[in-house]
């Protein structure tokens, strides 16, 4: 998409030839010519000094960002990120505010799936059922596995995770 828009943008470039006094072909010269005299007509232009200045430092800035847009792709393609699903990080935020809601009422935080019926079971995955409710549609877990299965990862990420100390 970057490189798309560098292309783009270097095209737009070409306009200010005309405000440099390069080398342009005929139709370019005709066209900016006209481009010149449409600008001028402009109140916040109102010259055609004034028309060849905004078109030259519209010309400046659009090279500058074609250049930035094509570095930023080659920045983009250098970096590779994990295959796979991409995880669900607001979910370790999620866990850690059912943990604090289990540790300040005595709840004993497990998760697991009843192997026969499919259920979660767990004081966590019970807590974490009931919340997920509240949630907007597309960010609940569509099966009790699933929940179970994101509340297994994000326990295991928090566990990781270098506990902060308090002040």
């Amino acid at each position: 998409m970057l490189n798309s828009y560098a292309k783009c943008l270097k095209a737009l470039e070409k306009l200010g030839t005309i405000a440099r006094a390069g080398f342009a072909s005929e139709d370019e010269i005709v066209v900016g010519g006209e481009l010149v005299q449409i600008l001028a007509s402009e109140p916040a232009i109102g010259s055609v000094k004034g028309a060849h200045a905004y078109l030259k430092d519209f010309s400046d800035r659009a090279g500058t960002l074609s250049s930035a847009c094509r570095l930023a792709a080659r920045n983009l393609q250098s970096k590779k990120g994990k295959s796979g699903k991409p995880r669900f990080n607001w979910y370790d935020d999620f866990t850690a505010v059912l943990l604090e809601i289990c540790a300040n009422n005595g709840i004993e935080p497990t998760v697991g799936v009843d192997d026969v019926s499919g259920a979660a079971r767990g004081g966590l995955a019970q807590l974490a059922s009931g919340f997920e409710r509240l949630l907007p549609l597309e960010m609940r877990s569509p099966t009790p596995t699933v929940m179970v299965k994101r509340l297994q990862r994000s326990l295991k990420r928090l566990r990781e995770k270098p506990q902060s100390v308090a002040a």
